[in-house]
Parts: C-alpha cells; sequence; structure tokens
C-alpha cells in the first residue's frame, strides 16, 4: 500500500499539491490538515507528509490503483511502500 503523493506543479504548495493528488488518486476532496512529517529522500527531492479530512467526492480509482480505507487498528498489519513507518505517522497526527 502507499499514500497518495506526487511531484509539485508550477506554483503549487505543498498542502495545494497534497490536496490534489488525494483528488486525482482517490477521487475524494481533503481539507489538508497539519504536517506531521518532513524528510529529503534518499534519491532527492523533498517529501510532506499532512493529515487531511475527507469533505466530499467519492472513492474512486486512477490509473496508479482502487484506493481503500484501512481501520487504524489495522494499518500497522499491511505492507506498505517504502517501508513507511504509519504507525509513527498516526501518533504524529494524534499531537
Amino acid at each position: 500500500l502507499m499514500l497518495p503523493g506526487g511531484l509539485l506543479e508550477r506554483g503549487e504548495s505543498f498542502r495545494e499539491c497534497a490536496a490534489r493528488e488525494a483528488r486525482e488518486e482517490t477521487g475524494l476532496e481533503v481539507s489538508v490538515g497539519e504536517e506531521i512529517d518532513r524528510r529529503v529522500k534518499d534519491h532527492g527531492g523533498v517529501e510532506v507528509i499532512f493529515t487531511g479530512k475527507v469533505t466530499g467526492g467519492e472513492l474512486e480509482g486512477s490509473w496508479e490503483g482502487e484506493p481503500e480505507y484501512l481501520a487504524l487498528e489495522k494499518v500497522s498489519e499491511e505492507n506498505w511502500r517504502w517501508d513507511r513507518d504509519v504507525e509513527s505517522l498516526l501518533e504524529n497526527s494524534k499531537q
């Protein structure tokens, strides 16, 4: 599994990019919340992760796959792309 994400478009902020990528990859409108992680990636670029709240839209897939909801108690059981530590992201989102 992986979180929605992608590259910034010209003139776009990280928050705008997060909302757009969530919409493009899941069909859902998202109100972007607090930044909970930021890091420089080994192969270049910056990764910024935000909390978010679904505000509209309908869950639908894209060329990248079919999105799905996971119960919070199940996220640590999943195999996340790039060995993402989703448990620590959840902890950061509660602060």
